[in-house]
């Protein structure tokens, strides 16, 4: 039998299984036994099978195409999340038409339009920092059109999510940075509407709650997401409370800001404060002093939302109920938030 002549009909009659499940074990449907996806992807790969997307797509009525909606694709964190989004879509026969908003709402919106008139089976979006109004992603659920949202998502929508723990992540690095000797523990958070910004203070004072110290709000300064933020952020606390003994950014390029600012000042890291990011962007593993962060999970992240779509546009979207799957962040201890006292 020929690579190019092998159908889902080719693996169903060798596997003695209907086509219909065939399809649905290679969407990694979870209502397909581990088994019978084993039995069938195994089969797969030894037959050398490729989707046909245009006899899908006249098959179906389908584009086989995902329309994709991030902030900006200039960060790790959202690079790394579509190499996962690809690998799953391409594996799936899905081509991927991908979209920045520039973190502006209205860029956004007319992504939206760009990406429908394109006739996409289904999206994924990750929200700008400057989405209120959901409108348009609400129109685009009403129309019967599969929408999964990703790391930046809202609580008010009933949508399907793919979110990383943000509040256990932050957690982990203010109950570490508390055991590492800080007390006077500042955060540089980013825009306060964003709700995983919103959890990332909530596990901040989770933490020292944790461990017997008191909240103070002066401690907390709401900016962006980028190295300028971090200037501006650190340059703010430490004007309105003096130098704490350790700092939590929001994200890497952040704590990179906070860095440059304490370097300007004369403060060392980490003899003089105790740092933290949160992403694992590379370069906080050569920075010197290599820098503690959270590993994201982008890649994870990608490739879970990315197969709850292909579920969603696989199956009868109308009557799936919105689902949501959180992944666990990994704290990455580095030199940043170790004194030569505390290092083993």
């Amino acid at each position: 039998m020929k690579a190019s002549q092998v159908t889902l009909k080719d693996i169903a009659k060798r596997l003695n299984l209907s086509t219909s499940t065939v399809s649905r074990a290679l969407q990694n449907n979870p209502n397909i036994s581990p088994e019978t996806k084993k039995l069938v992807v195994d089969l797969a790969k030894e037959l050398d099978y490729r989707p046909n997307a245009l006899a899908l797509s006249l098959l179906k009525r389908k584009s086989h195409m995902l329309g994709v909606i991030v902030p900006t694709m200039g960060n790790n964190f959202f690079s790394t999340t579509m190499s996962g989004i690809e690998e799953v879509a391409n594996e799936c026969g899905y081509q991927v038409l991908i979209c920045q908003s520039n973190e502006k709402y209205e860029r956004e919106v007319a992504n939206t339009d760009t990406i429908v008139s394109n006739h996409v089976d289904g999206i994924l979006v990750s929200v700008s920092q400057e989405t209120r109004n959901y409108d348009h992603f609400r129109a685009l659920y009403k129309k019967g059109i599969p929408l999964v949202f990703f790391d930046r998502v809202s609580d008010d929508e009933e949508v399907s999510k793919v979110i990383l723990d943000d509040f256990d992540a932050a957690f982990q690095v203010v109950d570490h940075l508390v055991k590492s000797g800080a007390k006077k523990i500042a955060h540089i958070a980013g825009r306060k509407t964003l709700l995983n910004v919103k959890k990332r203070v909530d596990g901040y004072k989770a933490a020292l709650e944790k461990n017997n110290i008191k909240f103070d709000p002066a401690l907390v300064t709401y900016t962006g997401f980028n190295k300028e933020d971090g200037i501006n952020g650190f340059n703010e606390i430490y004007k309105n409370t003096g130098l704490p003994d350790a700092i939590f950014a929001v994200c890497d390029d952040v704590a990179v800001g906070a860095y440059l600012s304490m370097r300007d000042k004369g403060i060392k890291v980490p003899e003089d404060v105790l740092l933290a990011g949160f992403n694992d962007d590379p370069i906080t593993s050569i920075m010197f002093p290599t820098l503690t962060t959270i590993h994201q999970k982008g890649y994870e992240i990608g490739k879970a939302a990315t197969r709850m779509l292909i579920q969603q546009i696989e199956s009868d979207f109308e009557n799936e109920h919105p689902r949501q799957e959180v992944l666990k962040g990994e704290l990455i201890i580095r030199e940043s938030t170790q004194r030569k006292s505390t290092r083993s």
